[in-house]
């Protein structure tokens, strides 16, 4: 309830709050139309793999999912599995169903990038522009969104990085960190996040002189979860990775330098999809100069 001394104020919060949920509604329309194509695939490579473990390998035991896949740090993804079996067992072998979950939660991650962007930059503009792009850079999210079960990882994985820094930014230092276990444990990639969340501390404090240790403090559950998951690394690598025949993992090497390559190329390509090496330089050429 508005009183008397506050109506104008009041009248002016509930029309922003009204307006960003409508541009909120319009940009997950939007993004269902854009990717409607998505909803006709079938399942493709992967997704066999997957779905013929929960039909003959976890079966109604869903503890084995995690005894299954969290010995190989690599596919260490149990939360985003368990969350493909549950839609197995409500939908079956409905490829539609998977489809358009995952198109949801993409929508929903375009609205938390939203956000995300207009809490760094205070500027409602910049804020919905950068959900915008992320919601279409197609390049980007085409491969996902089409590969009904086993694009869940960086969907999921997705939205839950992108809640945790939501968490974070509005000092729920601890819940974030319960959610910054749930990305790893659906996309192991997101274990950089507390790096990320590091330097935007000390390099958006808002005038605030903290130190790196009192920086630190506030990411101390964070980095206990990386460097856990990191030992688990090292010894999947030096102890266990040597008796099997699949992937290797290597901490070093210059295929480093090719994947710094092709992650730095994913802005340009987002607008440009069709962008050639001299059009990535001509636009970090432009970024470089702004």
């Amino acid at each position: 309830m508005c009183s008397n001394l506050n109506v104008s104020s009041c009248l002016k919060s509930n029309n922003y709050a009204r307006s960003q949920l409508l541009n909120a509604i319009f940009l997950t329309a939007l993004t269902f139309i854009v990717y409607w194509p998505v909803l006709k695939y079938f399942f493709v490579g992967d997704d066999w793999i997957i779905l013929n473990i929960f039909k003959h390998e976890i079966v109604d035991n869903w503890l084995k999912l995690f005894i299954y896949v969290v010995p190989d740090p690599s596919s260490c993804r149990p939360i985003a599995l368990l969350f493909d079996l549950l839609r197995y067992k409500v939908f079956g072998l409905n490829p539609f169903f998977f489809n358009i979950s995952g198109l949801f939660i993409h929508a929903v991650n375009s609205v938390l990038v939203v956000h995300i962007a207009k809490k760094i930059t205070r500027n409602n503009i910049i804020g919905w522009s950068a959900g915008y792009l992320y919601a279409f850079s197609v390049y980007i999210h085409i491969t996902p969104l089409t590969w009904s079960v086993a694009g869940i990882y960086e969907v999921l994985g997705a939205f839950f990085l992108y809640t945790t820094l939501i968490l974070f930014l509005n000092g729920r230092f601890r819940v974030s960190a319960v959610v910054y276990l749930l990305a790893v444990f659906s996309k192991p990639s997101t274990l950089f996040t507390p790096f990320i969340l590091l330097i935007f501390l000390k390099f958006n404090n808002n005038g605030k002189n903290e130190t790196w240790i009192a920086s630190f403090k506030k990411l101390i559950w964070h980095f206990i979860i990386l460097f856990t998951f990191f030992i688990h690394i090292l010894n999947f690598i030096f102890f266990i990775h040597s008796s099997h025949g699949g992937i290797a993992l290597s901490l070093w090497g210059p295929h480093l330098f090719d994947k710094f390559l092709w992650y730095i190329s994913l802005i340009p390509r987002a607008i440009l999809p069709s962008g050639s090496a001299q059009v990535i330089f001509v636009v970090y050429a432009l970024l470089a100069m702004l």
